[in-house]
């Protein structure tokens, strides 16, 4: 079994983000593990699942993209409130400034930064 996450405070705040953008990937965007693990920086699907369990500390470079998807969580309720139908809708809907790619296809693959900078710039009124 995969070993236990360390008990320092910072461990433990950097499994349970992980574990909350895990769950939010799953439960709001509708990932598979897979993709999951591609939006953290390219974790295999057991290692998605240890951090779904909290079974696992993430390394560095997951929980940076995890605040990610935490942050457009946050942007997606700000623009869409909770409107789900609509906001899924968006994200499935190709976008011109990403070269005709989905929103969910870019947060699968990575790049989740670049859908929180368009919705800033939406809320913001910015459309260029």
């Amino acid at each position: 079994m995969a070993q236990r996450a360390s008990h320092t405070p910072r461990a433990k705040a950097e499994v349970h983000q992980v574990a909350k953008a895990v769950t939010w990937a799953e439960r709001e965007l509708e990932l598979t593990d897979v993709e999951i693990g591609r939006a953290l920086g390219g974790a295999s699907t057991r290692t998605v699942a240890r951090w779904r369990e909290r079974a696992q500390r993430p390394h560095p470079p997951a929980v940076v993209a995890a605040e990610s998807l935490l942050t457009l969580s946050h942007a997606l309720q700000v623009v869409f409130g909770n409107d789900r139908e609509r906001m899924q809708a968006w994200l499935h809907e190709p976008v011109p400034a990403f070269r005709g790619r989905t929103p969910l296809r870019l947060i699968a693959g990575g790049e989740a930064t670049k859908i929180v900078t368009l919705l800033a710039n939406i809320d913001a009124g910015v459309f260029a």
